[in-house]
């Protein structure tokens, strides 16, 4: 019996140890490709290109915003969906390739591909909703 409960204690440390492990490296992930700085910039992006309809230019718009979609609110999700996804090798492979030269160059340029994506969507966004007025 006492056999068996301190596997059970084992497993459960290891388990624990595992989950963590693999948190930790989601969080390094994050903030190795500046994922706070470029989910900001997409909310802002969005806010910005929505702006120019006078009923999203307002304070109150830009406060729902950041209160349902600001980096505060989705990073916990973001590591839940990571370590859910990937596995240990896999984000450490992940971490790796993001160190690389190659890594790096997708890290400084992503703002900029994830700003004209979102114009994009936002363009796109804007022509669905007229076709759905008409």
């Amino acid at each position: 019996m006492k056999k068996i409960a301190f596997t059970l204690l084992l497993i459960s440390f290891s388990l624990n140890a595992f989950a963590e492990s693999k948190r930790n490296l989601a969080l390094e992930i994050l903030v190795v490709t500046k994922a706070k700085e470029n989910h900001e910039l997409t909310i802002n992006t969005y806010v910005n290109n929505f702006k120019k309809n006078p009923n999203f230019n307002n304070a109150k718009f830009t406060e729902a915003m950041q209160q349902t979609m600001g980096w505060e609110v989705l990073k916990e999700p973001m590591i839940k969906i990571m370590e859910e996804t990937y596995t240990e090798n896999e984000l450490k492979g992940l971490l790796r390739f993001m160190k690389s030269d190659v890594g790096k160059s997708y890290i400084k340029k992503s703002p900029y591909v994830n700003t004209q994506m979102v114009n994009i969507i936002s363009k796109n966004i804007k022509s669905a909703m007229s076709k759905h007025k008409q």
